[in-house]
Formats: structure tokens, sequence, C-alpha cells
């Protein structure tokens, strides 16, 4: 028996089940995952027996073991314990060895590989910026004017007094209300959303996963009628009749 079955190690990772090292010829079953009964029932699965038998002559665990997960996929995503069942005869009686592959809850580590990581965030953006803006002041103008001023002269000759005009140039300051566009420059800081890369390093994580663990061969005294079998336990969501 312990030939029969001796690559028979299936490993269920959550994706699926998959072929070990020592089972290279193992297909993957992507569809199906492999659970624990504590695990159906919190998940509110019903459990039912799935059973395929096998010709007398059938020694290769690892084939029947496919044949069973493939038909197990076409009913459900979700097994639970399997065993293997081998019926020899002998010269008197029949012996029939049973093999027992249940899930067993672990914990594994997990290689995750460094990868930028793209996000978005808001942050500070300050920069010049410039607008015009009327501004207005006083300005000092200097203004000049003709100023004639009339002064009175006696003539002797004429025995007569008569006005004389003079004329001069005088300035003065006035102040003018000036405006005019002026550019006005400061620093102005506003809060932009924009994508920004980070690096992730490379880090181990720990999973949860269920491994298919294979027990030693226990042999008896077959019942009449026995034959070679894979029996099963598939979970779904209402009892398969």
């Amino acid at each position: 028996m312990a030939r029969a079955i001796s690559g028979c190690a299936l490993y269920a990772a959550g994706a699926g089940v998959h072929p070990s090292p020592v089972a290279p010829d193992v297909p993957d079953v992507p569809d199906v995952r492999v659970v624990t009964d504590e695990q159906a029932a919190a998940a509110g699965l019903t459990g039912v027996e799935l059973v395929d038998t096998f010709l007398e002559d059938e020694t290769d665990g690892t084939r029947m073991l496919t044949h069973w997960f493939k038909h197990a996929a076409e009913r459900t995503s979700r097994v639970g314990d399997v065993a293997v069942y081998i019926v020899r005869d002998r010269e008197s009686d029949a012996v029939e060895c049973r093999t027992a592959i249940f899930p067993e809850q672990t914990v594994e580590p997990h290689y995750v590989p460094p990868s930028p990581i793209l996000t978005g965030v808001y942050s500070p953006v300050t920069r010049m910026v410039t607008h015009y803006e009327q501004r207005c002041r006083l300005v000092p103008h200097q203004e000049w004017q003709t100023q004639t001023t009339y002064s009175s002269q006696y003539d002797f000759f004429s025995k007569s007094t008569r006005m004389v005009p003079q004329t001069r140039q005088v300035s003065r300051t006035t102040m003018r209300n000036e405006c005019h566009q002026e550019a006005v420059s400061h620093m102005e800081t506003q809060w932009q959303w924009g994508p920004q890369t980070r690096y992730s390093p490379p880090r181990v994580e720990y999973l949860s996963v269920n491994r298919l663990r294979q027990s030693e061969p226990v042999c008896y005294a077959a019942e009449k009628g026995a034959v070679t079998r894979v029996v099963g336990k598939v979970f779904t969501a209402h009892t398969v009749p």
C-alpha cells in the first residue's frame, strides 16, 4: 500500500490544489480548495460523501486521487478529508488497506518581492504669483507761470506819474494724484492632488494555508464486496441529493 500512494502528497494554498515535488504528475485543480470541517461550518457549507471506484488491479494512488479531484471539481469548489482504499485478494480472504489524506492548517512564509507603489496624495505647492493692480500716489509737479506787476514811476519831464509793468517767471510746486497698473508679486501656496510613487521593500508574509497530510496505511480484513475506491467529503451550500 505504501508503494501504491507514496506519490500522493498534494498541497492546497488557498488558490487551489497543486502537485507537490514528489507527485509531479498531479495536475493543477484551480477551482478546488481544501478546507477543514471547522472552516466549512463557519462558511455555512454542508458536507456530503463522494465515492469513486476503480478496477481491482489499480494501484496508482496519484492517478486515483487526480480522478477523484476532477470529479469533485464538477460538483463543488471545497473539499475536505479524503481516504484511499486498496483491496487485494489473498489465498483465503481479501485485505483492505486505508490511507487517510486530510487537511492540516499550517502557517508558512511567503516572500513578497520589492515593488513600486503608485498612490495619489495632496501636497503643498509654493510658487511665485504675479498680478497687476491699479495703484495711485501723489506726485509733486513744478509749474511755471508768468507774473506781471505794476509799479508807479514819476516822470520829471512831464511832471506826471505812470504805471510801469514788470514781468517775471514764478514757479510753484503742486501735488497731483497719478494712477498706474503695477505688477505685484508674492509667494502663494496651494494644495494639489497628484500621483506619488513610493518604494515597497521586500518582505516575508506568513500565510495560513491548508496542507494535505497523508497517514500511514492501515490494513484489515475486507468486507464482502469491498472494492478499490477513493472516498472524500465535498462541501456545498446545499446538500447534494
